[in-house]
C-alpha cells in the first residue's frame, strides 16, 4: 500500500505521501489494495482478520501524517525492486492470486509504478527506458514476470491507460 500510495501520488503531482492521502481515489485503492492482503492472509495463515485491519488502518492513518514528511520520491524508489515477483506489489498480486484473492486494486500499484520517472532514481529511469524503447506490454512481462496471457497482464495495460 506504501508503494501504491506514492505511485500514484507520483501520477497527480504529489510531492509528500499525505498529499497523495488527501485523493480520495488513492487513498479508497490504497484501502482496498490492503483488503486484498489481509484476505490472502487470513487465507494462508487461517488468521482472524480483524487485527489485519487494525493494522492496516493504522497504516493508512501514517501515512495520512504530513508531519512525518515522507516523500512520493523517496516512498517509490526502485520500481525495479518493487515490481520483482518476490516483492512488495507483484509478490502481494502473487500472494493474493495464490490465495485464492482476485488482486484488481494491487494492479494499481504495479501499473502506476511504470509512470514513475524520478531523476536520479536507482531504477526509475531504467524502467521508463525499456518501456519507453519496448512497449508497456514487454515491461510488465519483464519487471513483473506476467505473461502476456496472463489476465492480469490485460488488466494492468487497461488500468495504466486510465491513468
Amino acid at each position: 500500500s506504501h508503494a501504491i500510495v506514492a505511485y500514484m501520488g507520483f501520477i497527480n503531482g504529489c510531492e509528500y505521501l499525505w498529499e497523495a492521502m488527501s485523493i480520495v481515489k488513492i487513498r479508497n485503492t490504497a484501502g482496498s489494495a490492503l483488503e486484498e492482503s489481509i484476505n490472502a492472509i487470513s487465507t494462508y495463515f487461517n488468521a482472524d482478520k480483524e487485527p489485519l485491519r487494525s493494522y492496516a488502518d493504522d497504516l493508512l492513518n501514517r501515512y495520512s501524517n504530513r508531519y512525518l514528511k515522507d516523500t512520493v520520491a523517496r516512498v517509490g524508489r526502485d520500481p525495479k525492486r518493487k515490481l520483482r515477483p518476490d516483492d512488495r506489489l507483484t509478490g502481494a498480486a502473487n500472494f493474493c492470486l495464490n490465495n485464492g484473492i482476485t488482486p484488481e486494486f494491487i494492479l494499481y500499484g504495479i501499473a502506476a509504478a511504470f509512470c514513475f520517472d524520478v531523476p536520479g532514481d536507482v531504477s526509475s529511469p531504467e524502467v521508463i527506458a525499456f518501456v519507453k524503447e519496448n512497449g508497456l506490454s514487454a515491461a510488465v512481462t519483464e519487471f513483473t514476470s506476467i505473461s502476456a496471457d496472463s489476465p492480469l497482464h490485460s488488466k494492468i495495460l487497461d488500468i495504466h491507460a486510465s491513468f
